[in-house]
């Protein structure tokens, strides 16, 4: 089964099992996140430089995100130019395109443009 993409743009529906793998790696990550948490809090007891401490928390960070970044694999974002710019190419009016994505959808016509919707996808089809 397929859930909803995010209401993102360049994000699609994903499978079950990703969306589960991605929720163990989320998981993962807080609990390693809780423990540089703790190690913030030292006093001096043990010594712990923060700075490299809060170096390493971004890269921790960044590594989750890569890798949940893997799994999705989010498609680049259509901008209202490539809309306008595809419909001379291929002659007709913007809002006869189709665009699959709900949130570029929506971005489109935030820029005064309409295009279709596809229903197919849509339905999950």
């Amino acid at each position: 089964m397929a859930n909803q993409g995010l209401p993102v743009a360049g994000y699609k529906a994903q499978t079950d099992d990703k969306v589960a793998l991605v929720n163990r790696n989320k998981e993962i990550e807080e609990r390693v996140l809780r423990i540089i948490d703790e190690l913030m809090l030292d006093q001096k007891e043990v010594g712990i430089d923060k700075r490299w401490l809060s170096v390493g928390r971004t890269s921790i960070e960044q590594g989750f995100m890569a890798i949940n970044r893997a799994v999705f694999q989010p498609g680049r974002v259509l901008l209202p130019e490539d809309l306008v710019k595809h419909a001379v190419e291929v002659g007709c009016d913007v809002d006869q395109i189709i665009v699959e994505n709900e949130a570029d959808r929506l971005r489109m016509k935030a820029h005064g443009l309409n295009p279709m919707a596809d229903l197919a996808a849509e339905r999950g089809a």
